[in-house]
């Protein structure tokens, strides 16, 4: 029973964990969209808009997820689609623009091999890439950098998102990806941290038959790397 119950506590931890960057995109993009009506940049204000659209759309993907677990129905297992990486990725590159932009940052995207498939779920791929970014952005003193690029390598395709923050310290590496407060640090604006972010990374990209990375040096920033299976053309 105990068993049972920390497993149901555990998804619900996990989901509300992930409502907040979509509610935190959501505030940050409301910011801006009001500099532009102020501005009066009609292409501009209808992009952000579309932004928030994105990120409501996300934001009631995970609400449906609680309310399905309140009723105790199990969750849906991923549903991995053919996809175009770059396509995909290209996506997110407005969005995260917009959010650095509003903390100071400049975000760089660097997308190599645009004809690389991989097998991704449209659902949870973007709760693994929200939380890096998050991460980045929480862990990175403005003015910052936030990097993401994409490279070929052997059979296998690799997702970076490079910042460049505080850094991790080699003791907290290893406790990262595990439940708990022993590697939780408070951001660089004090924002709370609870541990989780990083292992939802680590349990959607194994879910996405992947591993991931991490390569850090205090005081010069951190990049994780998503390794994926590539596919054949």
């Amino acid at each position: 029973m105990s068993t049972f119950v920390s497993h149901h506590q555990d998804q619900w931890f996990t989901l509300i964990h992930d409502l907040c960057n979509p509610v935190s995109n959501i505030q940050a993009i409301h910011g801006l969209l009001q500099k532009e009506l102020v501005s009066d940049h009609g292409s501009r204000s209808q992009e952000l808009l579309d932004m928030l659209q994105v990120c409501c759309a996300e934001a009631e993907q995970l609400l449906t997820g609680l309310m399905r677990r309140t009723v105790g129905e199990a969750s849906d297992p991923l549903s991995l689609q053919k996809t175009s990486l770059c396509a995909c990725l290209e996506d997110f590159i407005p969005r995260y623009e917009a959010m650095a932009t509003q903390r100071g940052h400049t975000f760089q995207a660097s997308l190599e091999e645009k004809q690389s498939c991989v097998l991704i779920d449209e659902n949870s791929f973007p709760r693994i890439l929200n939380n890096l970014f998050s991460n980045a952005l929480k862990f990175t003193p403005a003015p910052g950098t936030i990097r993401l690029s994409t490279r070929q390598f052997g059979n296998t395709v690799q997702i970076s998102l490079e910042d460049t923050g505080v850094g991790i310290p080699s003791s907290l590496i290893t406790s990262l990806f595990t439940l708990g407060k022993s590697a939780s640090r408070p951001g660089v604006r004090q924002e709370a941290s609870y541990g989780m972010g990083l292992r939802i990374v680590c349990r959607l990209t194994h879910q996405h038959h992947g591993t991931v990375t991490v390569d850090s040096t205090v005081g010069q920033g951190s990049r994780f790397t998503i390794h994926l299976p590539l596919l054949d053309r």
